[in-house]
């Protein structure tokens, strides 16, 4: 099935959403919480993007984020990436976490962006007018909820360093000593709003504007299916090349005849292992701490000594060094 093509330009401004794979739970306790917000603040370094709010549930994420570099695809694989095998290898399970592509809607700046980051920061409570639950004990539970901006923003707790809220407060009529508890109550107002009066996620097709806008990004669609015959998300395709970890193993495995186990096992020291670190640095768009903690083999600078080790060796051993490229290419044509 073609791909929807995705809209990337320098600047966009994004509500992500991604679910977990048939609506499973992506956090099992709030250590993985904090691990995943870990990694949201790492690929947003790494990647130049400004995350403006987020709110984690249960089975599924909102991000609100503005790409300066255009790269949307790239950030959120590194961010998946990483929580997937992260979140596999301590619960000790495998295959995919994540249900298919995650979503990413344009969203046009200034109202449009303040009163969507009203809807994600409500998302906690969202459902609870359903269950006639009075709207001063559903304020207090958004008061109450940790795993949102939310209270970053309302001068609750101390704001999460890789959240910029300038961009949101400075939106708020008010001097700026006043601006987090405006901002509190505009989201708490929006709790006396009926929840039939909410847009859905699934009704937005082109984005978050006004008619301008959502022309605007809907003509870069169109241009986008038919520059691309296959209607397929160029940048995504680039990412995707980027193999599963588990499959990169397996070549490394294949190759130098030993088992995935002992590749992963703490202690086996051998070329093969040192390989399996390149290989995974390389093709499976991994950061070399995420390779040291799935190979358990350290923190990053760890690994980091590990690659410069196999380079020198490559550089004293021409047929390591014809071993270790030859596989390298084989595992990017995606050939056995």
């Amino acid at each position: 099935m073609a791909r929807k093509p995705r809209i990337h330009f320098e600047g966009a401004i994004y509500h992500v959403t991604q679910r977990g794979v048939a609506g499973a739970s992506i956090f099992q306790d709030d250590a993985d919480r904090k691990r995943f917000l870990e990694r949201l603040g790492e690929a947003a370094e790494d990647h130049g993007v400004r995350v403006y709010l987020f709110c984690l549930m249960p089975n599924h994420i909102h991000l609100v984020v503005e790409t300066p570099g255009g790269n949307i695809s790239a950030f959120m694989h590194r961010l998946l990436t990483a929580y997937s095998l992260y979140f596999n290898v301590r619960h000790g399970r495998s295959g995919h976490l994540m249900q298919g592509r995650f979503k990413a809607i344009p969203v046009q700046g200034d109202q449009y962006l303040l009163n969507l980051s009203r809807y994600i920061h409500l998302n906690p409570v969202k459902g609870s007018a359903g269950r006639k639950v009075p709207i001063r004990a559903r304020a207090e539970a958004l008061r109450a909820y940790a795993w949102s901006s939310f209270r970053g923003y309302a001068g609750l707790e101390r704001p999460w360093d890789f959240v910029d809220e300038g961009p949101l407060l400075a939106m708020m009529p008010v001097v700026p000593a006043r601006r987090r508890s405006a901002y509190a109550r505009f989201v708490q107002d929006g709790l006396a709003i009926p929840e039939n009066d909410w847009p859905s996620i699934e009704q937005v097709r082109w984005g978050w504007g006004d008619d301008t806008f959502l022309a605007q990004i809907q003509h870069a669609h169109e241009s986008e299916c038919k520059r691309y015959s296959r209607a397929e998300d160029v940048s995504f395709r680039h990412v995707a090349n980027r193999m599963d970890p588990e499959e990169v193993l397996r070549w490394v495995s294949r190759e130098f005849e030993v088992s995935v186990a002992d590749l992963k096992r703490r202690g086996y020291r051998n070329q093969a292992r040192a390989a399996a670190l390149m290989m995974l640095h390389r093709h499976s768009a991994l950061s070399q701490r995420d390779v040291g903690e799935l190979l358990k083999a350290g923190t990053g600078a760890a690994v980091s000594q590990r690659l410069a080790a196999l380079r020198r060796d490559m550089a004293a051993d021409p047929k390591l060094a014809r071993r270790i490229e030859s596989l390298s290419e084989a595992i990017g044509r995606g050939k056995s």
